[in-house]
């Protein structure tokens, strides 16, 4: 299946992001495709909005370089990227007003998370630049 994203350039062709339109329940949101993020994430924020409250569950993710982060983990119940369904998988909760506040700051829409390699790796990703899509395949057992 084929998902296409957006090119936001930020100051150059050297300074990009990919952004790609999904569904949290019946919520759009919108995602960074981020090949270095580990994990895929929503903001502290997003999840507010868009969960309402949930029970979320301590974990520790070790990041680049020497130090642990301790982070929150949710189960979203449904997550939807095109025709890509996927149930009850788990994203890191991160405090992204940061980032927002720099979008902001050059008149771009808010971010409500980063699909990370974790979901890119599981179903084959292969990201093409020419045509601006994503296409992915369902792993065998699904």
């Amino acid at each position: 299946m084929e998902i296409p994203f957006e090119v936001i350039n930020l100051d150059d062709q050297q300074n990009i992001l990919l952004i790609i339109n999904a569904m949290i329940g019946e919520h759009a949101v919108r995602l960074v495709l981020d090949t270095g993020a580990s994990h895929s994430c929503l903001s502290k924020k997003s999840v507010k909005h868009l969960m309402g409250k949930v029970e979320k569950k301590a974990d520790v993710v070790i990041g680049i370089g020497r130090g642990r982060m301790k982070n929150k983990l949710i189960h979203i119940p449904n997550f939807k990227m095109g025709d890509l369904e996927i149930h009850d998988y788990p994203f890191l909760v991160l405090p992204l007003a940061h980032i927002n506040k720099m979008l902001s700051s050059i008149d771009l829409e808010p971010i409500e998370g980063f699909l990370g390699s974790d979901i890119l790796y599981a179903y084959k990703a292969v990201i093409d630049y020419n045509t601006q899509t994503i296409r992915l395949q369902l792993p065998s057992n699904e």
